[in-house]
C-alpha cells in the first residue's frame, strides 16, 4: 500500500474525486464539504506524531482547552439571555451550538456543525454575518 501523504497517492485521489463529481453530477461545494474535507483530517494525521505534538505544544494546548471549556459555558450562559427566538422555533439551540463550534474551531467547525444540525440556510447565513 502507497503511503498516503505521497503525491502519487494525493494525486489518484483528486483524479477519483474530480471523476466522481462528472459521473454523479454533483456540484463541487456539496462534494467538498461532504467527502472531501472529512478525507481530509484523517490524512493528515496519518504523518503526524501525537506525542510529539502534546510535548510541543505545552502550555498551549492547555490553554486552547480553557477557552474551549469557557466557550462552552459562555454559550450555556448566553443562550437563556438571548434566545434567538427570531431565526425559527426549535433553531435557536442549533444555531447556538454552531457558534460555539465556529468560536472553538474556526468557520469548518461552523460549517460542519450546522449540517449535522440541519440548520436552515437563511439561519446560516444570518448567523454568520
Amino acid at each position: 500500500m502507497q503511503n498516503p501523504c505521497s503525491p502519487a497517492y494525493a494525486t489518484g485521489l483528486k483524479l477519483q474525486f474530480f471523476l466522481t463529481c462528472l459521473y454523479f453530477r454533483f456540484s463541487l461545494d456539496v462534494m467538498i464539504n461532504r467527502y472531501l474535507v472529512p478525507l481530509a483530517v484523517p490524512l493528515l494525521l496519518f504523518d503526524s506524531d501525537l506525542k510529539r505534538v502534546i510535548n510541543d505544544t505545552g502550555t498551549l494546548l492547555a490553554a486552547f482547552f480553557v477557552g474551549a471549556v469557557a466557550t462552552i459555558i459562555g454559550t450555556i450562559v448566553a443562550f437563556p439571555i438571548i434566545p434567538l427566538a427570531s431565526l425559527g422555533p426549535d433553531v435557536g439551540w442549533r444555531v447556538a451550538c454552531a457558534l460555539a463550534a465556529r468560536h472553538i474551531g474556526g468557520a469548518i467547525n461552523f460549517v460542519a456543525v450546522a449540517e449535522t444540525l440541519n440548520v436552515g440556510g437563511s439561519a446560516v447565513s444570518a448567523a454568520s454575518t
